[in-house]
């Protein structure tokens, strides 16, 4: 006998609330402009806030660590350290355009990693670490720190914390310094 899944019931305001297994990928909310849907239907997008949002909401770091942070993430998903779960069907013979720009914007991407984290001490330091695994990878700050931590180990949350605001800070006057040169 299947279960049936139980159609979701407008709230106090009018708005469909999410289902409960939405909540187990952290803080949602809803985003305020509405969007169309693949088939051209308005919807009303929810989105998992992620924790350097949170961070930045509750005034723990700034909004130029936020966005040093974001330009790290998007230098990083560039560079093809995020898993992707679908082929790229640019791989396939004779699909897209030329076949060695995607590579050289890739290995730049990966040269531009490399120096940020180089910035922070590198690779195996504390904050290079919780870069790679918070930012980049998007791990929460607290799976980073009972994972493995920095070395193996883990780390206390507020001490993880402190970690992943001392590299941001690195990261934002790194940024700074590569816009001034």
């Amino acid at each position: 006998m299947t279960k049936r899944k139980r159609p979701e019931r407008p709230n106090m305001d009018g708005d469909i609330s999410p289902p409960p297994e939405r909540h187990q990928h952290g803080l949602i909310e809803r985003l305020p402009q509405s969007i169309l849907d693949d088939q051209g239907r308005i919807a009303q997008p929810l989105r998992a806030r992620d924790t350097l949002e949170l961070m930045e909401r509750a005034g723990t770091i700034t909004t130029a660590m936020l966005d040093a942070g974001a330009k790290f993430h998007a230098q990083f998903f560039a560079a093809g350290f995020v898993a992707i779960k679908a082929a790229d069907i640019s791989r396939i013979p004779g699909n897209s355009g030329p076949a060695g720009s995607r590579l050289v914007g890739s290995i730049d991407a990966k040269r531009r990693i490399n120096d940020a984290l180089a910035a922070c001490g590198g690779h195996a330091s504390p904050g290079g670490s919780c870069l790679w695994h918070v930012v980049g990878c998007e791990n929460t700050l607290k799976e980073w720190a009972l994972r493995g931590g920095w070395n193996g180990k883990p780390v206390h949350q507020h001490r993880a914390a402190g970690i992943l605001i001392s590299a941001l800070c690195i990261l934002t006057a790194f940024y700074e310094s590569a816009k001034s040169n």
